[in-house]
């Protein structure tokens, strides 16, 4: 079981999900962590997101006493530019089951960016070196006076 969001530059996973069994009880507790990718050329900063519970569906943080409708996870301080095999845990969180079965697949849990910042020290720093080989000229015949 795994939900995945992706953008042109920005990847939400949802994975490593954990019950008791195979399937999803109704009212049962279970366990998922989040990821973030950012292949983009800016590293992102104090980058935070929302953690909602859809259909019925309580989130919470592991060391959070209550179950929530929607909670604001931790900020991360950086999620690295160019992360394409290196995502970036947001988390480890849990969920509580709807109370009732819902006789089809539904959408339990919904992960989005909720802030972010950035800074331009890597595009600067990282692409922005001269290179020599690049070069032009200017071709013309020459004519006497």
């Amino acid at each position: 079981m795994s939900l995945a969001g992706t953008t042109k530059a920005f990847s939400i996973e949802i994975t490593n999900v954990g019950t008791d069994g195979d399937t999803i009880n109704e009212d049962e507790t279970g366990s998922f962590y989040v990821y973030a990718t950012n292949t983009g050329p800016l590293h992102m900063t104090d980058v935070s997101f929302r953690i909602a519970g859809l259909n019925g569906t309580k989130v919470k943080t592991v060391l959070a006493n209550d179950f929530q409708t929607s909670i604001t996870s931790a900020s991360i301080e950086r999620v690295n530019a160019h992360g394409g095999n290196n995502p970036s845990l947001v988390g480890v969180f849990l969920f509580r089951a709807p109370s009732a079965p819902s006789g089809r697949e539904i959408e339990l849990v919904e992960v989005a960016l909720e802030q972010w910042d950035a800074n331009t020290n890597h595009i600067m720093l990282a692409h922005s070196d001269p290179n020599r080989t690049v070069r032009g000229s200017l071709n013309a015949e020459v004519f006497p006076d």
